[in-house]
């Protein structure tokens, strides 16, 4: 245990559990200061600073900074919404956080563009270039038996053929610098060109861990990944079939320092063992589970049906999916990519979709004058099922991004569980009190319109309250309604208006 602390690995735990118990102290200390407020600007703050701090510890755990960054990124954006939300609604919102959308790819090209203009690649002033030579060692490695040796990124699939250079690895796009060459030629080469805009260089010196794994999909052409890590940047490729993945291995085991190479251990992707009738029968399960939610999230969303009945069997599916996975991970998966499901059954388009009723409805049914409490229930739960599905699924410890999209999925479904939870296990009765409407207003998005009302209670509070339109319509300043106070069984209370009949 006290040499996992002392590695990268264990101190990225350690800081984000620190960050993640720093979000749930601000929660609870500034949700009576910002959230409760109801003022916009103030609620941006919390969700900024609360939230994106728990959801950044979370991610940095798994992706190290660039988890600060997408947790932070993801807040400052719902944050921008927010504040503009009641300024300008709707188009003009999208307007100001477009900065943050166009930001990364604009961060992508730049930083691109930064790696291929190094020393190698950079164009010369003056007329006589002298291009790169291949030493005859390095030749000899690249030219092993007889054949070019190809790498494809794993994000865009590009084909480049790889040299070494010394102490640098030189990559050539396939179809750039190549397009004019055949394979005589190209054995028979010399002479190495400049490096152009899609090709790209990594330097030994910088690599600072080194990792492979193999592949096992037969409908693809490539039979190793390799990863390798520099200090700017992660390149994740794998290699084409035909023994250059044994090659290529061997070439940067031989380049790289052993102790860049010990930083990441090997391993494997999970290969499921098909048992072919298990397979067929949780095939038979999921086709009913599906249909089951699809029954009962049409039901919820078009028809009158006992919302506490449909409520409870809406909440089941989710529960369900990842159950079958725990139990059969031979047969379920949670990829979302068939390169690594290995033809068993796939659930995780269908946790998504199943999930679209159950949050809709905790968010249209729900007028919270607690949300924080909300939220920290909601995190302190995901963290748990979280930990759950770690130690329970072999693919999601190999696979970390998985794991993520699993968190996002998980996230919704907490937040949408511990909501109407909170309502069907409310044992403690409501107050009714009197209130009139002091303003009406609506919010425009994208797609719906939302309803609010600002009402004044006979007990000196002023509320704001969202509304169905039918009850909008029928309501005018100067009116009386009914607020229901609800205490709810996590202590996080709700209210509800009704007209007064």
């Amino acid at each position: 245990m006290k040499k996992f602390f002392s590695s990268d690995k264990g101190k990225r735990v350690l800081i984000g559990l620190g960050l993640l118990a720093l979000a749930m102290t601000l929660g609870y200390s500034l949700q009576s200061t910002l959230l409760e407020s109801g003022v916009r600007w103030k609620q941006a703050i919390f969700f900024l600073v609360v939230s994106g701090t728990g959801i950044s510890g979370i991610l940095y755990i798994f992706l190290a900074r660039k988890g600060l960054m997408i947790g932070y990124g993801i807040f400052l954006y719902i944050a921008i919404i927010l504040f503009f939300s009641s300024i300008d609604a709707g188009f003009t919102s999208i307007l100001w956080a477009l900065p943050l959308i166009i930001g990364p790819a604009l961060v992508n090209y730049f930083a691109k563009k930064k790696n291929t203009s190094g020393k190698i690649a950079k164009k010369c002033k003056s007329t006589n270039k002298k291009p790169n030579r291949i030493t005859g060692e390095s030749w000899s490695q690249t030219k092993m038996e007889n054949a070019p040796l190809l790498v494809a990124k794993r994000s865009s699939g590009s084909i480049f053929q790889v040299f070494d250079l010394n102490e640098t690895l030189l990559f050539y796009k396939v179809g750039s610098f190549f397009k004019d060459i055949d394979e005589k030629n190209l054995k028979q080469l010399e002479n190495l060109p400049q490096l152009g805009k899609d090709d790209f260089s990594i330097d030994i010196d910088n690599v600072t861990a080194l990792r492979f794994h193999e592949l096992y999909s037969d409908y693809d052409p490539f039979d190793l990944g390799i990863n390798i890590y520099t200090k700017q940047k992660r390149h994740f490729f794998v290699t084409v079939k035909a023994n250059c993945g044994e090659r290529l291995q061997q070439l940067l085991q031989n380049r790289i320092p052993q102790k860049a190479q010990q930083v990441k251990s090997t391993e494997p992707h999970f290969v499921p063992t098909l048992n072919p009738r298990r397979r067929k029968i949780m095939r038979n399960v999921y086709l009913l589970v599906c249909a089951f939610a699809m029954v009962v999230g049409l039901a919820w969303s078009f028809l009158e049906v006992p919302y506490r009945l449909i409520a409870w069997l809406a909440l089941l599916p989710t529960p369900l999916f990842l159950l079958m996975h725990y139990f059969y991970p031979n047969e379920v998966t949670l990829a979302e990519d068939k390169r690594f499901a290995h033809n068993r059954v796939m659930v995780f388009f269908a946790l998504l979709v199943s999930e679209i009723p159950l949050m809709i409805r905790s968010y249209s049914d729900f007028n919270f004058q607690k949300p924080g409490r909300l939220i920290l229930i909601s995190g302190l739960l995901l963290v748990l099922l979280l930990i759950q599905a770690y130690i329970t699924s072999e693919e999601c410890r190999i696979r970390k991004g998985q794991l993520i999209g699993l968190a996002f999925i998980l996230g919704v479904y907490c937040m949408s569980a511990v909501s109407l939870l909170n309502a069907l296990l409310d044992k403690t009765p409501l107050q009714e009190k009197p209130a009139i409407v002091q303003e009406m207003r609506i919010s425009s998005g994208k797609n719906q319109d939302f309803y609010y009302l600002d009402v004044f209670t006979s007990d000196q509070h002023e509320y704001e309250f969202r509304v169905a339109s039918y009850l909008y319509e029928r309501t005018q300043i100067g009116d009386t309604v009914n607020v229901l106070f609800y205490q709810g069984a996590f202590d996080i209370p709700y209210a509800e208006v009704e007209e007064i009949p």
